[in-house]
């Protein structure tokens, strides 16, 4: 898979009249990743380019590594290029990963520079991770299909709410829901999914567990398939996925805000035969995950990662410009969850 994506860019690039005959590829650096750290004096970025010294089919493509500061982001990234006299391409590049000092004190003036600079793409996968970027980029497993791996864990498992650069700046300056994207952490040097983080503004207000993202996505209506564990009263584990998930949220406006959410899924369960009320389990097992999430994140934390807000801002404009405080109201407003589980038999 490496070497078939190395080529495909290697060739993309000769198509385009960038070819290593023709313009000297030697002489770039074919960014695949970017991580960023706030540091006092302003930022510091980690750029993971690829390895383009031994010519593709000889060996395995690897990745090189190249960290750059300046005040700015574009003084990082043109520090990077000063040291290594090479011309960096980042029309390759797929992932972001936002320090953990950057996502304390402000995501927004670095996400700006990459939203209007021509070469990235509004795609580009955003991670964050409460450590430095410069260590997730380092982690020994490192490499783009982990990287898109991970971003993918939101369709397979729930585990994770990923969002694209275009996303997270889209939801920092809509004022009407909170921007949330997937956390890393390292184990053992590994980098490994830890959740999601959710931004109070364009600072860290919340670390998600993998129940919050899995509630969080079923209250929005957006969980594709979820995969989940959880002890039987019974004895032993009930392991179960769910999928075609939808969600009907209605909002009442009469003697106070309330959202009423109904979510519905066909469930699967493995390896627990003998235990009894699988379908009712399962359903009270979701309705505590969406019941817990809502207070702790909506209720405590006053984030609105289930786009409540949103919500009632599309069904009932005329009552949501009336508010003086819509996020106020919608924190402190009703909100019920039921949950309707089919369960399909194996």
């Amino acid at each position: 898979m490496k070497r078939i994506f190395a080529l495909g860019v290697i060739l993309a690039l000769f198509l385009t009249g960038c070819s290593p005959i023709g313009n000297n590829l030697d002489k770039r650096l074919i960014i695949q990743g970017i991580g960023i750290d706030r540091k006092a004096d302003g930022y510091k970025v980690t750029l993971m380019y690829m390895d383009t010294a031994n010519p593709v089919g000889e060996a395995d493509v690897t990745s090189s590594f190249v960290e750059g500061s300046g005040l700015s982001v574009l003084d990082a990234l043109t520090d990077t290029a000063d040291k290594t006299g090479r011309e960096p391409l980042y029309g390759q590049c797929s992932f972001i990963v936002l320090g953990g000092e950057l996502i304390k004190s402000g995501i927004t003036e670095p996400l700006e520079f990459f939203v209007d600079y021509y070469e990235f793409h509004p795609n580009i996968n955003i991670f964050c991770s409460e450590k430095s970027a410069d260590k997730i980029l380092h982690a020994d497993n490192m490499n783009v299909r982990l990287m898109q791996d991970f971003a993918d864990t939101e369709v397979s498992t729930g585990k994770t709410i990923s969002s694209t650069l275009n996303e997270v700046y889209s939801d920092l300056t809509s004022g009407k829901t909170c921007a949330i994207t997937a956390l890393m952490d390292l184990d053992n040097k590994n980098a490994v999914l830890a959740g999601a983080v959710a931004f109070d503004g364009d600072k860290k207000g919340a670390a998600l567990d993998n129940g919050q993202c899995i509630a969080a996505l079923l209250l929005r209506g957006d969980a594709k398939s979820v995969w989940d564990i959880f002890p039987s009263d019974e004895g032993g584990n009930i392991n179960y996925s769910l999928t075609d998930c939808k969600s009907q949220v209605e909002v009442s406006t009469n003697g106070g805000l309330e959202f009423d959410i109904r979510v519905k899924a066909h469930a699967s369960a493995y390896a627990v035969q003998s235990d009894s009320r699988l379908e009712a389990k399962i359903e009270s097992r979701i309705k505590t995950l969406c019941e817990n999430a809502l207070e702790q994140l909506l209720k405590k934390k006053r984030l609105d990662v289930f786009n409540l807000q949103r919500t009632l801002y599309s069904r009932d404009y005329g009552f949501y410009k009336k508010l003086d405080d819509p996020k106020q109201s919608v924190v402190l407003s009703k909100v019920n969850v039921q949950v309707d589980i089919e369960l399909r038999k194996n």
